[in-house]
């Protein structure tokens, strides 16, 4: 996963977990159902933001919600 130094913050985006603009490292995550070719839509979330667990058994990692 890509880390980018700051946000592209046209169209008053705003991080969909802590609903700030904040200037800070950003990732991309990929839009599930939206691959065309060898394009995928994405959306941009703040790294510190993500809370992600490693479920070993099944291969799943997950965002964990507070």
């Amino acid at each position: 996963m890509r880390a980018f130094k700051e946000p592209k913050i046209s169209n008053n985006w705003k991080c969909l977990i802590c609903n700030t603009n904040a200037i800070k490292k950003t990732v991309l995550i990929k839009i599930r159902g939206t691959k065309d070719g060898n394009i995928t839509e994405c959306e941009q979330f703040h790294l510190d933001c993500i809370n992600l667990t490693y479920y070993k058994d099944s291969g799943i990692i997950a965002q964990v919600v507070k």
